[in-house]
């Protein structure tokens, strides 16, 4: 696939805003806080069929978003576990 001109006026001049506008359905925001555990982040991306999800923690009596959060994310950082779970059997 190769870019024209028509592509790339279209992509400059388009914003994020016309994708959501163009979407039948739009849904709320699904975000996690910071006290989640990896087994409810884990729960969540699969409910909601997503790849990643934004993090909040409270401040000051307000949500602030402070990260995102993926499958690769969790995935590696339990990874080592399982790593040691091999040695031991070894």
């Amino acid at each position: 696939m190769y870019s024209t001109p028509d592509h790339v006026n279209f992509t400059k001049s388009q914003t994020v805003g016309s994708v959501i506008n163009s979407k039948q359905d739009i849904h709320c925001l699904i975000e996690i806080p910071i006290t989640a555990t990896i087994e409810e982040a884990f729960d969540l991306l699969l409910a909601e069929n997503i790849l990643s999800v934004p993090v909040y923690r409270f401040w000051r009596g307000h949500k602030q978003p402070i990260a995102i959060v993926n499958v690769l994310d969790l995935v590696t950082f339990i990874q080592p576990m399982f790593d040691k779970e091999d040695d031991s059997k070894s």
